[in-house]
């Protein structure tokens, strides 16, 4: 299986350029008419702030690749970082919004961005790995609990800061008005300043703490995908004429094919998680009499299945 990064450089590419072209043109500017010097100053801040994004998106984006052959990933990103590990080394692995975040259970992370199949890498590797948890679940819940309040504590200051930047800039609009930027006075670029200086340090703790609940939120999904695990493999079974139990790569469900005493009839039972990740019953199908007849509805119309049928998704629960 191979990632799929998003490597367009036109967008990159077209940013440069107009950040190299305003740099040239301020310049220019700045060396015919000493006087606006000053004040064009914040435009080749700006502009420097343009290419270097640029260049950092480019060199983020190049020679970068993910590859998972014969059960190893190998993969190259972000500046040329490298990832170099069986499958049988991972714990846990999750993907949104194009980021690709792998847990190992040595306690070695790693995130890898630009992916547009992250979603599908991450599925792939959890249904082929091969993990074991032997904590309680009292002691799971008990840890998401921490978590979570920790989650919240943090939450508070992640909108404090916005809210910072929002009033920086009301204040900036009510101290130069209306005025265009040819109009501005010395006092009013001197506002610019201060302004500009102000955004930079409130942006430090802003991205501190968007790093803390970026952790926070991985930390608290990757506990849920334990507790779902344990829960399925350990919650006692509905009925003791269970043939089959599956589930799927995020152990989000649990799918029981259950025999008819006396018969070959069966029928199944789909069991989900609710809010509180207690394992709830949530459907029971029609009674098949046999095998052949499920086949021929699955067949015809997959849609009408309360779970995805697709096979290759499915992940097969040893009944002990």
């Amino acid at each position: 299986m191979e990632g799929i990064f998003k490597k367009k450089y036109l967008l990159d590419i077209l940013f440069l350029f107009l950040g190299v072209s305003s740099i040239g043109l301020y310049l220019f500017i700045a060396s015919v008419d000493t006087q606006t010097a000053h004040e064009i100053i914040i435009f080749i801040i700006l502009s420097i702030l343009l290419c270097s994004i640029s260049i950092i998106d480019i060199c983020l984006k190049h020679n970068t690749y993910l590859r998972i052959n014969d059960h190893h990933l190998s993969a190259r990103y972000h500046f040329y970082k490298k990832i170099e590990c069986d499958l049988s080394e991972i714990e846990f692995a999750s993907s949104a919004f194009g980021i690709l975040t792998l847990y190992l259970k040595n306690g070695t992370s790693y995130t890898v961005t630009g992916l547009e199949n992250g979603h599908l890498i991450s599925s792939f590797i959890l249904k082929n790995i091969d993990v074991a948890f032997d904590q309680p679940l009292d002691d799971l819940f008990r840890e998401l609990s921490i978590l979570k309040n920790k989650h919240k504590r943090i939450l508070p200051y992640f909108f404090i800061f916005i809210s910072l930047w929002i009033l920086f800039f009301i204040i900036f609009i009510n101290l130069t008005g209306d005025k265009e930027f040819y109009e501005f006075t010395r006092r009013d670029w001197t506002n610019i300043s201060i302004f500009g200086i102000l955004i930079i340090f409130n942006f430090l703790p802003f991205f501190y703490i968007s790093i803390l609940v970026k952790n926070k939120t991985r930390c608290i999904e990757r506990l849920k995908y334990k507790i779902q695990w344990t829960a399925i493999k350990f919650t006692p079974l509905p009925d003791g004429n269970i043939i089959h139990v599956f589930t799927d790569s995020a152990y989000s469900f649990r799918l029981c094919f259950i025999r008819v005493p006396d018969c070959q009839s069966f029928y199944y039972t789909l069991e989900k998680f609710d809010k509180s990740l207690s394992l709830i019953k949530k459907y029971i199908s029609e009674v098949y009499k046999k095998k052949d007849d499920f086949l021929i509805v699955l067949e015809k119309d997959p849609e009408s299945f309360p779970f995805d049928p697709n096979p290759d998704k499915l992940i097969e629960i040893a009944l002990h």
